[in-house]
């Protein structure tokens, strides 16, 4: 450790040479394959022989991060450190599985996960497995016979691995995903979650689901999902139901990736992405900070978003009818969506946050474009009304109503539609982020006991109507004071 481990974050360095004790301690798994592609890391994983609760709890303290026992039996424990406001990182502690340190590499689940580095020797690699070679030549392997059907999960790793680096998946080893199919239903619904939203939270969404599908683990995991497929949509739809979803998280992720876009990048290859720059432009840092929040500790809003995406018309199957002239309705599907979706999130062990979140955005996808076809000008109480029913959501279901809309053919959208979508958003972004105590969250001029003791209506139901209809004028402007407010109810209940 006296020799430097530049591999590390220094105050993660500094932290382990001060408690490492008197056992060695080695970085394993992703985060040295990530260090030798050059991609900024974030989870990061020690094996060590003995010691691991001491190591860690003195870790935790001298960060001032957060300690969790994770498995006491087999020695795992995990700190979380936050090194600013918009980030967090994982430092996973652990004993050797198998009783040695080649063991434990031989144990783990591709070669490219399978390397070493002694704290106390970091610059020599330790790599039996020949993982550096499968990296350079880029190919996904296993790590032996079997350890995929040893841990099921492991097939849905293989998928979010090959597609977020651009990997070839190894013959043998995709066998071996393709076996896991039957088994994936024995892991528990929390470590399928966790692998879920970790491929949510990555790259080249849409292409991973596509290779679950293809792997048939998609009907496994996501069966709502899968049965969209062979759905018919009515024009301007061009594609089915699970087409046309993969084809909105693509676009979804190309929207996402104008805000974060840096100032004075390389102009925009086409008019359609430079018409949603300038919405999402005005709001740039905002964003940001909305898509950095994460739910949990370790789910982001932006895996979320995503998962509820990719849920948003999973009701049609459900709801699609034919009129006289054969035109494909799906009345009511966002409200049974929501309801499939509720019922997924619920069963892979969601945070009851996570839920409301991914259950506003299916249920209210459609909000704006309903806006957009009713009027040009969103009215002061259709902009309350839709924050007041979809809350901080509703920047993401705007956001969201870009790449449903672009989703639907393979061309650029009906230039007049998506010009008219961009307005209606840009006037609920500006509501949300420039005006909202005004148009969305005014100040309450009358409490409900106001509303019992001085104008004498009963307690009960009418009371939340009436202060609802008072909050709905203060937003039109036709109530300013407390004055108004008492004469406007006296108007309203008589």
């Amino acid at each position: 450790m006296d020799q430097g481990f530049t591999w590390l974050p220094l105050p993660v360095r500094d932290a382990l040479g001060s408690a490492k004790a008197n056992t060695s301690i080695y970085l394993v798994g992703g985060a040295v394959r990530d260090v030798i592609l050059g991609v900024k890391c974030r989870d990061y994983d020690f094996a060590m022989e003995v010691q691991t609760r001491q190591v860690a709890r003195k870790v935790s303290d001298l960060l001032g991060g957060d300690f969790y026992p994770l498995d006491e039996q087999r020695g795992m424990m995990r700190v979380l450190w936050y090194p600013d406001a918009r980030d967090v990182v994982t430092l996973d502690f652990a004993t050797f599985q198998g009783g040695s340190l080649e063991a434990d590499l031989q144990n783990r689940d591709f070669t490219i996960n399978a390397m070493a580095v002694d704290l106390l020797d970091p610059a020599k690699v330790i790599d039996p497995l020949m993982g550096a070679q499968d990296l350079k030549d880029k190919l996904l392997r296993r790590c032996r016979q079997g350890s995929i059907l040893d841990d099921p999960v492991r097939a849905m790793r293989a998928v979010r691995i090959a597609v977020q680096l651009e990997l070839q998946i190894e013959k043998q080893t995709a066998g071996e995903i393709r076996e896991a199919e039957s088994q994936i239903r024995r892991i528990s619904p929390e470590r399928i979650r966790d692998e879920l939203f970790r491929l949510m939270g990555g790259q080249r969404v849409s292409t991973a689901i596509r290779l679950l599908d293809q792997f048939g683990l998609l009907q496994e995991i996501l069966p709502e999902v899968s049965s969209e497929k062979g759905v018919e949509q009515s024009k301007p739809h061009t594609m089915d139901v699970f087409e046309h979803s993969l084809a909105a998280i693509s676009r979804l992720e190309e929207i996402l990736s104008l805000i974060i876009r840096p100032p004075g990048a390389e102009p925009l290859s086409n008019l359609t992405a430079a018409q949603a720059y300038s919405l999402v432009a005005s709001y740039r840092e905002k964003l940001r900070d909305h898509y950095f929040d994460r739910i949990t500790e370790e789910r982001s809003r932006q895996a979320v978003f995503h998962f509820a995406a990719l849920f948003h018309d999973t009701g049609k199957p459900l709801t699609a009818k034919k009129d006289a002239e054969g035109v494909i309705h799906n009345y009511g599907h966002e409200t049974s969506g929501a309801e499939l979706a509720v019922h997924r999130a619920q069963a892979l062990a969601c945070s009851n946050r996570e839920v409301d979140i991914i259950e506003k955005i299916v249920k209210n996808h459609m909000r704006p474009n309903l806006l957009r076809k009713s009027s040009k000008i969103a009215t002061p109480k259709a902009v309350y009304r839709y924050f007041r029913d979809c809350g901080e959501e509703g920047v993401d279901i705007c956001i969201f109503s870009l790449a449903d809309m672009l989703a639907k053919q393979a061309g650029a959208p009906e230039q007049s539609e998506w010009l008219d979508l961009l307005e209606i958003n840009r006037q609920l972004l500006d509501a949300w982020y420039n005006h909202r105590d005004e148009k969305i969250t005014p100040p309450r001029l009358l409490d409900g006991n106001d509303l019992m003791e001085v104008l004498g209506i009963p307690p009960g139901p009418e009371v939340g109507r009436v202060l609802e209809a008072i909050t709905e004028a203060q937003v039109e402007g036709r109530v300013r004071t407390r004055e108004d407010a008492i004469e406007f109810v006296r108007r309203f209940i008589s």
